[in-house]
């Protein structure tokens, strides 16, 4: 069924069909409520209409109706009716369930064919609209809407429609949701419902409302998750962004999380949590400002329930990791690599219902590259036009039949557009125009440039005229200095956009395959030599103390005594060395890198693991003996990290897949720490989460699985196994109870150690 929604869905509606995204929607929507704050032009009013249990209330005898009127097989019609005919629910009531009911009416939300159908139910709604707007002769089309017949947008259930500010129009709109609720169960939520009114005089609001009477409704307004505004968002509308981020670093309470922790929430949880609105929305900088002192703080353990001092500026640590960073993006350019991927779909002519209307009323027979900003245009289409001198370096076509390239405004030269060296004057002397195309250029010139054109900078033509191919069509690519001409894509623009960076010999040696986080964020930190040893208080600080160092307790603490020059120290990497094969001994990170490359294979990387969990207890050592007072002997040091080695090795040979069953869980911390710092080592490994809580249910994580609370354990097992591995196979199933406060504690402090220890083979 999903392949062929394509064909049969028309062009209004965009979830669930592949091709099609929600920012389309989102950024058509926009250009049609643009201007609505200034109450000119043509009546028009827009409605957010409200499905009253969308899901729920489908009618059954409507759902095979329309897989039949679309053509699709007998078979697959009675197998989806057959399934729907026979589900039967029972309800949960404290964690127990009770009875069962035949359902009458309604698709089940959660089952993978749902979305499909639904997606079909709504084509009849747009069927249905069509024709009664067929039947009537007074109907007017929204401004903007009448060429390419743009009646209403849809995603699943949100529905917007547009029409003109008459009655006669609404009554249209009326006539055909009151047919929609007869033949599919859909009823409009009126008191939810809102209409948005721009150039419509008084009189006819009042006689539209007595009609149709919804909620009159202002902008902003929240659709499909976003502000939608006719006018520019001001930073309050980006508060519950903030809000939503804010929320997220409390809860997770940062002084029981390692810096390897909050690096791994920083990069899988926070960072996602904006990319949403940086896909459709130019974001202020003032924002993106706000959002990273967020994440700086709760890196580095500061704000309101922690303290905490900045060991690497925020430039550094959001450089690439192969460059001594930690790979974190900045927001203000990963906002713009995110939105040149529009400029590269509009260039590209993909066939969405917003670029086909940018081409029709924004730039016409213009290029995209010289078009200027109309303030009738949505604000959203007028930000991205800023990124024109940003991005435009970086788009380059290979000529194939040359018909589609512009050859005044596009890049189609290595040495850049026409537009750059020549002037248009020139261009046209030629008997070019705006408008002229590069096959037009190549064919007139006949091999050759123009006089007019080399007798003015003969060092901008040396470059041949290529060939036209009329067997393949013009191509456009992503172009940089690292390149020669590639696809575009997201990561492509974020490189080039970024610029480059020096890159460092020791990032193969901290950030490795099998690293464990919080011994190569230690690690990391030491190679940059920004640990808060003596060396550094005296620069942090006006008044440092004269510290010690607390292992050898008779020299002045510093980076190179405490790890190479400090006899305690000196002690530990020579077991250390002795138990992992490195010949030489330690005296600066130069040396430790060249000693690392001796090494191959298992050995290599035992090397990498005892380099990493060294560096981190003996700092750890040396804090706990200057904060807490108390010592322990290297031989100890020692033990911890040989034991830390065999421990990740294990797990690195193990190729079965691990199974974590969190059952009956309260928080969602628990959850969140567990999906950003957990290392799964087999294929397929996932995790399955019960709660008697109904907000966590709607959290999603990758490779998890969220139901209610079961009590029966051997029926989280079976649940497991088919989750897993499909009842196919072995699995390791590590299980315990999500309440019981210490164990989560020991789980979330150490979670590979506590797998370690606890799996076990049970099927």
């Amino acid at each position: 069924m999903k392949p062929y929604l394509t064909h049969i869905v028309g062009p209004t509606q965009s979830a669930f069909i592949p091709g099609r995204r929600i920012a389309d929607n989102i950024l058509m929507a926009h250009e049609l409520v643009a201007g609505y704050q200034r109450d000119t032009g043509q009546p028009r009013c827009a409605f957010k209409i409200d499905l009253r249990k969308a899901y729920d209330t489908v009618d059954w005898d409507y759902m095979s109706t329309m897989l039949h009127g679309f053509g699709f097989h007998p078979v697959l019609c009675k197998w989806i009716s057959e399934m729907l005919n026979t589900s039967s629910f029972s309800i949960a009531l404290n964690g127990e369930t009770f009875g069962f009911f035949k359902g009458a009416r309604g698709l089940r939300q959660g089952d993978p064919i749902s979305p499909y159908l639904f997606t079909l139910v709504m084509e009849g709604f747009s069927m249905i609209l069509k024709q009664c707007i067929a039947e009537a002769m007074s109907f007017s089309f929204h401004q903007g809407c009448e060429k390419m017949n743009i009646t209403h947008l849809c995603f699943a259930d949100d529905l917007f429609v547009f029409t003109g500010g008459n009655l006669a129009s609404v009554d249209v709109l009326k006539r055909a949701l009151e047919i929609f609720k007869v033949k599919s169960g859909l009823e409009p939520n009126l008191a939810k419902s809102e209409i948005f009114f721009c150039n419509v005089t008084p009189d006819v609001k009042a006689a539209i409302l007595h009609s149709l009477p919804l909620q009159p409704g202002t902008f902003p307004i929240r659709y499909l998750g976003v502000p939608l505004s006719p006018t520019c968002l001001q930073v309050s509308d980006f508060s519950p962004l903030i809000d939503k981020v804010r929320g997220r670093i409390h809860n997770w309470k940062s002084k029981f999380l390692s810096f390897g922790g909050r690096k791994q929430l920083i990069q899988s949880v926070l960072h996602s949590m904006q990319l949403y609105w940086m896909m459709v929305f130019l974001i202020p900088s003032s924002v993106t400002h706000e959002l990273e002192k967020m994440f700086r703080d709760f890196l580095w353990a500061q704000g309101d329930d922690a303290r905490g001092k900045c060991k690497v500026a925020w430039e550094k640590v959001c450089t690439p990791i192969s460059c001594g960073g930690l790979g974190f993006k900045r927001l203000a350019l990963w906002n713009r690599a995110l939105l040149t991927k529009h400029i590269w779909e509009i260039l590209s002519h993909r066939n969405s219902l917003w670029i086909n209307f940018l081409w029709r009323y924004c730039i016409m027979n213009g290029s995209f590259w010289s078009i200027r900003s109309q303030p009738h245009w949505s604000w959203c289409f007028r930000k991205l036009l800023l990124l024109r001198p940003t991005v435009r370096k970086f788009f380059m076509y290979r000529v194939g039949d040359g018909n589609t390239i512009n050859a005044w405004e596009d890049t189609w030269l290595a040495i850049g557009p026409l537009s750059s060296f020549i002037t248009y004057r020139r261009f046209h002397a030629v008997g070019f125009r705006l408008d002229s195309v590069v096959r037009d250029v190549i064919s007139t010139c006949a091999g050759v440039w123009p006089q007019e054109w080399t007798s003015t900078n003969p060092e901008a033509f040396l470059t041949p005229l290529p060939n036209i191919m009329p067997d393949q069509s013009d191509t456009l690519m992503w172009v940089d200095g690292n390149t020669h001409g590639c696809e575009f894509t997201i990561k492509a623009a974020w490189r080039s956009l970024s610029g480059g960076n020096a890159l460092v010999p020791w990032v193969k040696y901290v950030w490795f395959k099998s690293h464990i986080p919080k011994h190569s964020f230690c690690l990391w930190t030491a190679c940059l030599g920004r640990l808060p040893t003596q060396d550094h208080l005296s620069i942090w600080k006006e008044n440092p103390p004269d510290l010690i160092c607390s292992l050898c307790e008779c020299c002045l603490d510093s980076h190179d005594h405490l790890f190479f020059t400090c006899p305690y120290s000196k002690d530990v990497w020579r077991k250390v060395k002795r138990e992992v094969g490195l010949h030489g001994f330690p005296e600066s990170w130069t040396l430790i890198m060249d000693l690392l490359n001796e090494g191959r294979g298992p050995v290599k990387l035992i090397q990498r693991l005892a380099l990493a969990a060294t560096v981190y207890f003996l700092w750890i050592e040396r804090n706990t003996r200057l904060f807490k007072k108390t010592k322990r002997v290297g031989m100890q040091i020692f033990k911890d990290t040989r034991s830390v080695i065999i421990e990740r090795m294990a797990y690195r040979n193990n190729s079965l897949p691990v199974l974590l069953v969190l059952d009956d869980v309260d928080d969602d911390k628990q959850l969140e720490f567990l999906a950003a710092t957990h290392k799964w080592f087999g294929a397929g490994s996932r995790i399955i989460i019960t709660t008697r809580n109904k907000h966590l249910l709607q959290i999603q994580m990758p490779r998890t699985s969220l139901m209610f609370y079961l009590s029966n354990m051997l029926v989280c097992m079976l649940f497991g196994k088919i989750v897993l591995q499909k009842g196919t196979g072995n699995c390791q199933i590590v299980f315990f109870k999500g309440h019981d406060e210490e164990q989560v504690t020991r789980v979330l402090d150490s979670i590979d150690r506590k797998l370690a220890l606890l799996s076990r083979n049970l099927l």
